[in-house]
């Protein structure tokens, strides 16, 4: 174990306590495998580092003789005080069947997939995700060599990530997110040129993104999420089969970089929540499979680029809480997959594009917060799977299309706060699946529809709250069954 080097800090072999010295007592006197030193260095080095691993992070073992007297370390694995699953963990027989190891299949046999058995080889897989894994990442586990799947999410993992871990170079899966880890991202996972799976979110994970990443070509996912990493974004454009980038809630700042558009294989596109500034780069229009692109909650400013168009796979875009400003492009209407659009809470000014009613897949449209000007465009109604349309605090004027009832999926309506006119039109009344009406803070004039009133008492009192202008002593418009009247 000493000239295998997979203990760097070969004292710690000989200071009672720490979770080397524990292991390698658990080898010498009571691991009844008895692994020949000579005969069997290979798996002797990883059985060891499987011990330190687990006296690194089962909370539940005794280490020490009550008597105080001589410290062995026979661990007593107490089911369900520690791991939720240690099953055959620390016994003598071979590591392969221990839960969550896998290994090469097993010699002689024909089934390939015989990768669990008593016995011992490369370990290949070690999954022991929600399993209540504590404590912190010994560096040894750098003794995997021949390491393909790592998953320890949804633990308690506490500290740093081992630099060590960059010598598993054949990884393809590394899973250690929702823990609580800390510390900076090594460098070194940029050795790890195999992996395609790397999730890190949902950690305490600081620093900037090393640009040593960007060296992990193989990447088909990356989730970095719900950290507090800083910085700016590095150079992924040699991750040229990335499918999912997820680095939203960070603190990550700087301008989304133009190189972003060279990522062609990109399907799903997060970076909300962070402090990104500068405009959207159009090249980011290059991304033509793109299906999803969070942007939310960030500084970028200027207009949505007209190149868009181009993203003809697009299902979601997330664009509010930012500074954005210019006119909706007309060529918004070119994506005709899009289910959701989120541009609320921005500088947006100018008339809701007619082409909006092409994108007919549309389900939620939120356009409210900013300064939009004009009438709904009537071509609205063509969206008939809208279940959602906010268009509250703007500048717009006008009547009500005719015919908003051809949106019969509809269940909240949110025009507040406009300039709306005229009467309101009688078809409301057959919007049946409709719970929320906010028409108030316009100019409707006459009397909220019968049919209106009778969704607040039939089909279950389906719309629940309905508020208008219908207050003080001379109302601007009448309403016997709205749940709130403003003045």
């Amino acid at each position: 174990i000493v000239e295998s080097g997979v203990t760097a800090d070969v004292a710690a072999l000989d200071r009672p306590g720490t979770p080397q010295y524990q292991a390698l007592k658990w080898i010498s006197d009571w691991d009844g495998a008895k692994l020949d030193p000579a005969a069997d260095d290979t798996f002797l080095v990883q059985r060891y580092a499987l011990a330190v691993f687990f006296f690194s992070t089962y909370v539940a073992a005794e280490v020490m003789d009550e008597t105080g007297a001589e410290q062995y370390y026979e661990p007593n694995v107490v089911p369900g005080k520690g791991w939720k699953d240690s099953t055959h963990w620390m016994t003598g027989r071979g590591y392969c069947s221990w839960a969550g190891v896998r290994c090469h299949h097993k010699k002689g046999s024909a089934d390939l997939t015989e990768t669990s058995y008593d016995g011992n080889d490369g370990v290949t897989h070690l999954n022991l995700t929600a399993n209540n894994v504590r404590g912190s990442l010994p560096p040894e586990m750098a003794a995997f060599v021949d390491l393909r799947v790592l998953d320890l999410g949804q633990n308690g993992l506490t500290g740093s990530i081992p630099e060590e871990m960059g010598e598993l170079t054949r990884l393809v899966t590394l899973y250690l997110g929702d823990n609580d880890l800390s510390g900076d991202i090594p460098t070194t996972l940029g050795k790890l040129s195999s992996v395609t799976h790397l999730y890190l979110d949902r950690n305490l994970l600081e620093g900037s993104i090393p640009p040593e990443i960007g060296n992990m070509a193989s990447m088909h996912m990356m989730g970095l999420y719900e950290n507090y990493l800083t910085g700016t974004l590095p150079d992924l454009t040699k991750m040229v089969d990335l499918r999912a980038l997820y680095l939203d809630d960070n603190d990550l700042t700087g301008p989304i970089p133009s190189t972003i558009g060279n990522l062609v294989s990109l399907e799903d596109l997060r970076l909300g929540t962070n402090n990104f500034t500068g405009t959207i780069p159009p090249e980011m229009s290059q991304l033509e499979v793109l299906s999803t692109a969070y942007l939310e909650y960030n500084a970028l400013t200027g207009p949505i680029p007209w190149q868009f168009y181009n993203l003809k796979e697009l299902d979601e875009i997330h664009l509010y809480e930012n500074y954005l400003s210019g006119t909706l492009p007309y060529q918004l209407g070119e994506l005709r997959d899009l289910e959701i659009l989120y541009l609320d809470n921005n500088e947006f000014t100018g008339p809701i594009p007619a082409t909006i009613g092409d994108c007919d897949d549309l389900t939620e449209l939120f356009l409210h917060n900013n300064g939009l000007t004009g009438s709904i465009p009537a071509q609205i109604t063509r969206l008939k799977d809208l279940t959602h349309l906010r268009v509250d605090s703007n500048d717009l004027t006008g009547e009500l299309p005719e015919h908003l009832d051809r949106l019969f999926k509809l269940e909240r309506m949110y025009l507040n706060d406009n300039k709306f006119s005229g009467a309101l039109p009688e078809t409301l009344g057959t919007m049946k699946y409709l719970q929320v009406a906010r028409l108030h803070d316009n100019n409707f004039t006459g009397q909220v529809p019968d049919g209106v009133c009778s969704l607040r008492t039939t089909n279950d009192g389906i719309l629940r709250e309905l508020k208008a202008d219908c207050g003080g002593p001379d109302p601007d418009v009448v309403c016997e069954c709205c749940t709130e009247c403003f003045e």
